[in-house]
């Protein structure tokens, strides 16, 4: 017997960013197979929200060679704006 797991369905986005932490973020982490064939790589959820200093990765991820992958999702232009010299 063969089993087929159905591809998400398309929902108008802003359903997903009405709260952003358990909408939107929910569902890359949910979706990361999804994300990762759109994007051509292999992803697995290693952690939600994941703290790191004054910061949080909504999504952090590991791609198949290993490397760490930081999935973040922005609703303000200025939400990560970093300042460098």
């Amino acid at each position: 017997m063969t089993s087929t797991i159905p591809r998400p369905e398309p929902i108008p986005l802003w359903e997903l960013r009405r709260r952003e932490a358990s909408g939107f973020t929910a569902w890359l982490a949910d979706n990361l197979d999804f994300v990762g064939d759109k994007l051509g790589i292999d992803l697995r959820l290693v952690e939600r929200e994941k703290v790191a200093g004054d910061f949080a990765a909504d999504v952090l991820a590991e791609a198949g060679d290993g490397s760490l992958a930081i999935i973040g999702n922005q609703s303000e232009s200025d939400k990560y704006a970093i300042n460098s010299p």
